[in-house]
């Protein structure tokens, strides 16, 4: 029945007009960002727009959105029958929990990745308009994109993702959901506050990485910065295990 329920819920939520507002809303961001001087991250000095650590650093901000857009696409899946009253209904059926609640979260988890990639593209035709000038963009490197996607945003979002689905899951309350979104954020904000004078506890801290991304990459000369991605090695490489382990163990949990 796995099968069913995300044919069923992929079906469902790339129907909700929700869905498309968002991903226009960030692939516009991500399309201004990447051709104009509306710059997401602050200013980029004389670094190419299409950089490596430039496109990291502004993918990774965009998926800070996904806290929003995961409350709508997975946690909104898991209480829709409460909502509409066909709870008890349904799970009188011979359904596997691990089926009904695997199927759901995939679809949503599907959705927002389809955003993203949408976004991500985005991001790549704007640093190639026309009105772009050739001085400011380097030569187009698929691999930037990639490694953005699979190191930064595919990470936040499958915690974000297991973390709001566990509390859907269990509290069967979105008022209980919208609290964990607010408790995700103080903690992202709360991050280097809680390390104190230990640098790498408060990387560790940061689920989106922003930190540890900047830490990696603060010593980074321009033509280091126009050319290379940034090595998945030490505290960077440690923060994202430790977040991936954890919406892993979280999945389990719910």
């Amino acid at each position: 029945m796995f099968t069913e329920f995300f044919r069923f819920d992929l079906r469902y939520q790339l129907r909700q007009p929700l869905l498309w507002i968002v991903a226009s809303v960030l692939a516009l961001l991500a399309f201004l960002s990447a051709g104009t001087g509306i710059r997401l991250g602050g200013a980029i000095g004389n670094t190419f727009m299409n950089a490596p650590v430039v496109v990291a650093n502004q993918l990774g901000i965009l998926s800070m959105a996904a806290l929003f857009l995961v409350t709508a696409l997975v946690a909104g899946a898991v209480l829709r029958d409460n909502d509409s009253g066909i709870a008890d209904l349904l799970y009188a059926t011979p359904m596997r929990k691990r089926d009904y609640l695997g199927g759901r979260f995939l679809a949503g988890f599907a959705a927002c990745v389809l955003v993203f990639v949408l976004a991500t593209l985005a991001m790549a035709a704007g640093a190639a308009m026309p009105w772009v000038d050739p001085a400011r963009v380097g030569p187009f490197s698929a691999a930037t994109y990639a490694w953005s996607l699979l190191v930064l945003v595919l990470p936040n979002l499958l915690f974000v993702a297991a973390f709001l689905m566990l509390l859907a899951a269990t509290t069967r309350s979105l008022v209980a959901v919208y609290v964990g979104v607010l408790a995700f954020v103080t903690l992202w904000a709360g991050a280097g506050l809680a390390g104190g004078s230990d640098a790498s506890l408060a990387l560790l801290l940061d689920p989106f990485a922003l930190r540890a991304l900047a830490q990696a990459t603060r010593y980074y000369t321009g033509a280091e910065r126009n050319t290379q991605l940034p090595a998945l090695t030490g505290m960077l490489l440690a923060n994202r295990v430790l977040w991936s382990v954890l919406a892993l163990a979280m999945l389990g949990a719910t």
